[in-house]
């Protein structure tokens, strides 16, 4: 997805863009978007959809969530509308990605809020009160949901029906934005407060916390390859970890340029977007 209301298509080969498609909604399905100006500025996009979460595909189905407080499922062939949620009237902004799963879709909301509705209806199924926005992708591991939110606190809950499933979520000193990875059941995720956390996925307890201060927030989900963790910072930089205490294995890669979204690993390779 992009700022500009596009779905976008590249070759995971050669990076060649193979498609690109605006997704438009009427003024009374409350259409948001923003398109880049000069200087860094943003203008409405008439018509257009703004997206910042990665969007979900299942079955024939793709999901997304618009930063206009609706989530959109569309045919993945033919990119024909099959549900809109809510029907009527607007959420606040979705910023995260969605996670479909167990025949439900499962998002985050800057009203503090993870929602949970069915996959083929978009019917409500339940919903789940933090204590502040969610800008996080929730993340599932067997039936549990596990999703960060700017509280400070990660939560684990039971995706059926949205209960907790620790006796009380785990907590950093910065906001999380990060989504979490599940990773030989461990999760690991970044924090505002700059360091990388490993956290037990049974029952909340830490793990480790990196000794390393990052230069700035870490915003994208961490990725694991052969019991290494790669944590991509704002500040630019790529942290190398050991999976099991948390050392740091090399020094971290800079790139250069702040990272906020999430990698992608594909067989042996890491893909990170700048």
């Amino acid at each position: 997805g992009s700022k500009e209301g596009r779905l976008v298509a590249i070759n995971i080969a050669d990076g060649a863009r193979q498609w690109s498609e605006p997704l438009k909604t009427s003024g009374s399905a409350g259409g948001f978007g923003c398109a880049p100006m000069g200087g860094g500025g943003c203008a409405a996009a008439l018509g257009g959809v703004a997206i910042y979460g990665t969007p979900a595909v299942a079955g024939d189905l793709v999901y997304i969530g618009g930063y206009n407080g609706k989530i959109y499922a569309f045919d993945s062939s033919s990119l024909q509308k099959r549900w809109v949620y809510p029907a009527e009237g607007n959420l606040e902004s979705i910023v995260g990605g969605l996670t479909v799963a167990l025949g439900k879709v499962y998002f985050g909301c800057s009203d503090g809020k993870v929602y949970a509705l069915d996959a083929a209806t978009g019917n409500w199924e339940w919903e789940f009160e933090t204590g502040d926005k969610i800008w996080s992708t929730p993340t599932i591991e067997g039936d549990t949901l596990f999703v960060g939110s700017f509280d400070n606190k990660l939560y684990a809950l039971n995706a059926t029906n949205g209960e907790e499933r620790w006796e009380k979520p785990f907590e950093t000193e910065g906001a999380i934005v990060s989504t979490p990875l599940v990773y030989n059941n461990t999760i690991y995720l970044g924090s505002f407060d700059r360091h990388i956390y490993a956290v037990d996925a049974i029952d909340g307890r830490l793990k480790w916390k990196s000794k390393t201060e990052a230069g700035n927030w870490f915003w994208a989900k961490p990725i694991a390859y052969n019991n290494v963790i790669y944590a991509p910072c704002l500040d630019g930089r790529v942290y190398i970890l050991d999976a099991e205490s948390g050392r740091e294995l090399v020094d971290a890669i800079d790139l250069g340029e702040p990272i906020s979204s999430s990698p992608v690993l594909v067989d042996s390779l890491i893909i990170i977007a700048l």
